[in-house]
């Protein structure tokens, strides 16, 4: 039973990471000078967690991570909708661990 919980909650984690808002939403972290000045370079970025449901060409997703540096540390959080099957980062922020500031990721 407990083989299957691990397995079930690998694959959930597994589908997160290769998920198109996961991965989209890392360029705008790796091009974000805020996001480098507050934590540095080089970028540890965490495994994600939240909610993704697909339906076809249909989709939402809620993802958060963590964002690690030399500096400091914070978390990014997206928020995605997929339309005709194309997924659209709808928001996205980073806040800053330490002060809880926010800085915007939204093009």
């Amino acid at each position: 039973m407990l083989a299957m919980v691990a397995l079930t909650v690998q694959l959930v984690f597994g589908m997160l990471a290769k998920s198109e808002p996961y991965v989209n939403s890392l360029t705008r972290v790796h091009e974000s000078d805020a996001v480098s000045r507050i934590v540095g370079q080089p970028l540890s970025i965490g495994s994600p967690s939240g909610q993704l449901e697909e339906s076809g060409p249909s989709g939402q997703a809620a993802l958060s991570y963590t964002v690690e540096g030399p500096r400091g540390s914070g978390t990014a959080y997206l928020e995605a909708t997929k339309s005709m099957g194309l997924w659209h980062i709808d928001s996205m922020v980073f806040e800053d661990a330490a002060t809880g500031a926010r800085v915007s990721l939204n093009r």
